[in-house]
Order: C-alpha cells, then sequence, then structure tokens
C-alpha cells in the first residue's frame, strides 16, 4: 500500500479538481433536488411543491440527504439559502469523484501491484465532460459506493459490503441489482464456512434501507421515489417514441468524447475484458464481471421499462465499459517496469491523462441565465394556482416558494398519467390547473403552444433577455381573465 500512496493521492487531487471547475455545468434536473433542499432551508418543507403528498421528485435519497447536510452547514456559515444549495453539489462531487477514480483505479489494478494504464483510465472516467454534467445527480455518488462495496466483496469484508450496498441503494435504487448479485455471491461463500451465519450479513444493508424507506412512507407517503414511475409513463409516447435501446450508441459515443472510433475501441475491449475475465475466475476479476453484470441487468430493465433516454442514464454503462477495459489492460497489456519506475510512471499518467482531458470543453449548463430570469419575474409576479413548466428544475429552484404544474408529469402525478396516455394537453380543458404557463421558443410536443386552444386561453406577458440558448428569450403567458 505504500507504494500506491502517491498514485491515490495523485487521482484524489485531480478528481477534486475536476469537480471544482464542474460548478455551474449542473443541468435542469439537478436542480429539482435542489429546489427540495432549498425549499426545506427556507422552511416550506422538504418536497418539490409546498405540502405536496404521494409525489417524491429526488430519485436518490442519498443525495438529497447530503445535499441537504451540506447545504444546512453551509448555513450555519452565514451563506443564504440559495448560494448554499448551489453549492453543495460541487462539494459532494469533489468527494464522489475521486472516490470513485481512486475505486475504479484499484478495481481495475486487479492483483498487481500499481498500473499506469488503469491510472490513466481512472483519470479519463474523472475527467470525460459527459460524466461530470451529471453534477447534482446520483450517478457519481452511486457509482463511487458501488465499487467501494465491490472492493469490500474483493476483500472479504462481509459486513462492510454490506454497509455499503445499503448506501448504494439509497444512492440509486436499481443498486438492489447489485446488492442481490454480491448477496448470492456471499451466501455461496458463507456455505463453505459454517461459522459466518448469512442473516447477519445482510444487517448492514437493512439497517440502511429500511429508516428511510419508513420515513418515506410517513412524510411523503410513499416507499421510493416517484420519479421512476414519471419516467416510465414519458417513454414509448408520441413525446418520446424511440426505444431505450435505440439511442444506446449515440450517447455512448458522446461520452467517449463523440468519437465513434474511441467508443467502438474500448467497447471492444471492453468485450474481450469480459471473455478473460470469466475464464481467469479470480476474485478480482468476479468483482469487475459483477459491475458490468449489474449494468447490463440495469440496461436490459430499463429497455423492458421502455424509459425515455435521458443521458445520465447512459452514463453508468460507458463506466462499466472503461472498468472492464482497464482491467484488461492493466493486467494483460501493462507494459512490465522496474517497481521504483512503475508508481511514478503511474502518477505521471494521471496528470498527462488529466491535462489531456482538460482541454476539452465542458458538456452541460443547459440555459441557465433565461431560466434564472424567468424565475426571478415569476417571484416577483406569482401565479394564483400554479406555473406550469416544461423543465422544472432552475426555474422551479429560482422560484422555490411557487407552485409548478410539471408538463412531464415528474413533479405532477396526474400529469404522468396523462402523458402515458398520449393526451398532455387534455388539462387545457381545465385551465385553472396552470394561470401562468412557461413557452421556452423551442417547440416541443408536451408544451401547450401547439394545441389550437391555448391562445384562447392565455395571453401573452413577457419574454426573458435573448441568450445562447434562446435567441428570442422565454415567453411567459397568463390566463385571460
Amino acid at each position: 500500500m505504500p507504494k500506491q500512496v502517491p498514485i491515490l493521492i495523485a487521482l484524489a487531487v485531480v478528481g477534486m479538481y475536476f469537480a471544482i471547475i464542474s460548478h455551474g455545468t449542473a443541468v435542469d434536473d439537478a436542480h429539482i433536488t435542489m429546489r427540495v433542499v432549498r425549499n426545506a432551508l427556507e422552511g416550506r418543507g422538504l418536497r418539490y411543491n409546498e405540502g405536496d403528498m404521494g409525489v417524491q421528485v429526488a430519485t436518490s435519497p442519498l443525495n438529497l440527504l447530503a445535499m441537504l447536510t451540506v447545504s444546512w452547514i453551509l448555513r450555519l456559515l452565514g451563506i443564504p439559502a440559495e448560494a448554499a444549495a448551489l453549492t453543495a453539489p460541487v462539494v459532494i462531487l469533489s468527494l464522489a469523484l475521486p472516490a470513485m477514480g481512486i475505486g475504479a483505479y484499484l478495481l481495475m489494478l486487479g492483483d498487481k501491484r500499481q498500473s499506469f494504464l488503469a491510472a490513466a483510465a481512472a483519470t479519463f472516467l474523472m475527467a470525460v465532460p459527459l460524466g461530470r454534467a451529471t453534477i447534482g445527480l446520483e450517478t457519481i455518488l452511486g457509482a463511487a459506493l458501488c465499487f467501494a462495496a465491490l472492493l469490500a466483496y474483493r476483500k472479504q469484508k462481509w459486513k462492510a459490503m454490506s454497509w455499503l450496498l445499503g448506501l448504494a441503494f439509497l444512492a440509486r435504487h436499481d443498486a438492489a441489482i447489485l446488492a442481490g448479485i454480491l448477496f448470492l455471491l456471499t451466501w455461496r461463500e458463507t456455505k463453505k464456512d459454517p461459522s459466518v451465519r448469512f442473516l447477519p450479513l445482510i444487517l448492514g444493508f437493512i439497517m440502511v434501507a429500511v429508516p428511510w424507506l419508513i420515513f418515506s412512507v410517513l412524510y411523503y407517503g410513499v416507499t421510493t421515489p416517484t420519479t421512476l414511475a414519471s419516467k416510465m409513463s414519458q417513454g414509448g409516447t408520441v413525446y418520446w417514441p424511440a426505444p431505450y435501446y435505440e439511442l444506446f450508441w449515440p450517447w455512448i459515443k458522446t461520452y467517449f468524447l463523440n468519437s465513434a472510433v474511441l467508443a467502438g475501441l474500448v467497447a471492444v475491449l471492453a468485450l474481450i475484458g469480459v471473455v478473460l475475465g470469466l475464464r481467469s475466475r479470480t476474485r478480482a476479476s468476479s468483482a469487475v464481471l459483477v459491475f458490468v453484470l449489474h449494468q447490463a441487468l440495469i440496461f436490459l430493465a430499463y429497455v423492458l421499462l421502455r424509459m425515455p433516454d435521458y443521458y445520465w442514464y447512459f452514463v453508468p454503462y460507458a463506466i462499466a465499459m472503461v472498468l472492464s477495459a482497464g482491467w484488461l489492460l492493466a493486467n494483460f497489456g501493462e507494459i512490465r517496469l522496474p517497481a521504483k519506475i512503475a508508481g511514478w510512471a503511474a502518477v505521471a499518467a494521471v496528470l498527462i491523462a488529466a491535462a489531456s482531458m482538460r482541454a476539452l470543453p465542458s458538456w452541460g449548463g443547459g440555459p441557465l441565465e433565461s431560466y434564472r430570469e424567468v424565475g426571478r419575474y415569476i417571484v416577483q409576479h406569482p401565479p394564483r394556482v400554479a406555473a406550469g413548466l416544461m423543465e422544472i428544475g432552475i426555474i422551479g429552484f429560482y422560484a422555490p416558494g411557487v407552485r409548478v404544474f410539471d408538463f412531464a408529469g415528474v413533479a405532477s402525478l396526474d400529469q404522468a398519467k396523462r402523458v402515458s396516455e398520449n393526451r398532455a394537453h387534455e388539462w387545457l380543458s381545465d385551465p385553472s390547473v396552470a394561470d401562468v404557463v412557461v413557452i421556452r421558443g423551442v417547440k416541443h410536443p408536451l408544451e401547450p403552444d401547439i394545441d389550437n386552444r391555448f391562445e384562447r386561453l392565455y395571453r401573452h406577458e413577457w419574454d426573458s433577455p435573448p441568450s445562447l440558448s434562446f435567441p428570442k428569450g422565454v415567453q411567459i403567458w397568463r390566463l385571460k381573465p
């Protein structure tokens, strides 16, 4: 382990650096959880819309609790609620990104002492723009916890594995698939040793998961986040017609720097890594294979559930590809170097890879400026009932006390049902649902301006200042008297 220290420090520093420069790139959906946090800090409860029951819009309970904790600490230091909620994702990513990178490096390393190829691959995972654009979401946090659980499995630290799987489940509930795989493997291991009982080994998972499930039932009226059902209502409709599997390659190519050649190369290496991993049958290779299997099962489940193509759903698949390809290179393609040189070669690989990736433009951020102006206008000219929005994150965050009606149905479950039945505009027959409507100027079939009833019911009131995202501004319409 002492020989690993310089490599781990280099990975940690680089990870924190890329986390910090990702500030301001959070996409709209990340701001949904941030609005919940801001509402809680300002006394409106841990909800998206004050007083709602049966709706839990934060996909990741652990990400929600982590952001709330960090924001609360920042508030104690005198930072306003808005700034605290905006800063929390950077703080969390500054911990989660290095943890994911170090976990990936150790998994790719296998039984070797050090590897500059694994170090470079881990740096790529931390630095790639599409991965960092998930700031404010649970993607990196969930991957880091999954890697930690797999490392505990590899070391036969069963109790630590159980607790880490519980945290991974709270980070993202589809980690229950990983927990099922690892608990099954652990059960087979413990059968060989009668002194080790299986039921106590799952206690950590239960101790972490169950208290939140109880709280969620009592506070929200549901056991798990309602976002999965809401997103399922979107896929396969006229609004999101493309099958989930059809979007796999475009998003994977985007992750790999928009290079079909790089994406294809990593895919081939990952496949070879899976084959050789199955043949090697070591505990080190099985830890990597379990994560690949975990992501393959999630992909299959999402295909069957007809999920829409939100890009952050595809990032973990790319991470699994890099992990398998990196394990292959580290264990079968590494150039043999003297022990005294190998460690510093790995540190150099981290720094060179980081410098190369820093030259790439950031991905994400979205129409922050326009949406922020809209949110602040709505606060100054609030609706009587609710403001209807297509993207509810940034605008909702900057209008925290305003009730929002969600055209896509994530925060409005009655609308989710309409979306699933291809009748998303039916709410216009009851215009009291939303008396203020935001139109982005980018035509989307869920927005009501494509319905011929819209202009009969609403009048144009205000345009946001022009921006790169919306050269003509974002329009606000209000219900006619």
